[in-house]
């Protein structure tokens, strides 16, 4: 009197120790996958959050540059 199992669940008995199939070999032992999320749009008046963002920084570094190479060797 042969005992069978399912491929998820482990084998436990007095001869054998052996865990559940993985789940290559049976996707009943797999873990659900999550669902997908969509991105959250990052967005500053209307536009991409990242462009308005490096805009700022380049404005900021052309800004120090202007300033370092006309104003300051004038004094």
């Amino acid at each position: 009197n042969q005992t069978t199992f399912v491929c998820s669940e482990p084998i436990i008995s007095r001869y054998e120790n052996r865990t559940a199939c993985s789940c290559l070999d049976c996707s009943k032992s797999c873990s659900p996958i999550p669902p997908d999320v969509p991105d959250k749009e990052f967005k500053i008046f209307n536009i991409d959050g990242w462009v308005v963002i490096a805009i700022i920084c380049i404005i900021f570094l052309l800004t120090i540059f202007s300033i370092s190479i006309f104003i300051i060797p004038k004094f």
